[in-house]
């Protein structure tokens, strides 16, 4: 990595398959894809703290603030 923020524009700022970055010890890493998020997630290496952006979006988010990327926490309904 060099180190930079990611700043790329263009024709494919929303394409399906856009890279995702995400932070670690404040730094960007990537880019890879959702589904290797979701494996960080399950490892537990990306935090609903953590920040992560893709191409398209104004800002850097919270992870926990991407749809689908954390599973829900819901307790178990009564029988």
């Amino acid at each position: 990595a060099n180190g930079k923020w990611p700043r790329k524009l263009g024709d494919q700022a929303m394409s399906e398959s856009a890279e995702w970055f995400y932070t670690s010890n404040r730094k960007p890493v990537g880019p890879v894809s959702i589904e290797q998020l979701r494996q960080l997630v399950s490892r537990g290496e990306l935090h609903s703290t953590d920040l992560v952006w893709k191409e398209g979006m104004a800002r850097w988010e919270a992870a926990a603030s991407i749809a689908g990327l954390f599973p829900e926490e819901r307790p178990e309904p009564w029988k």
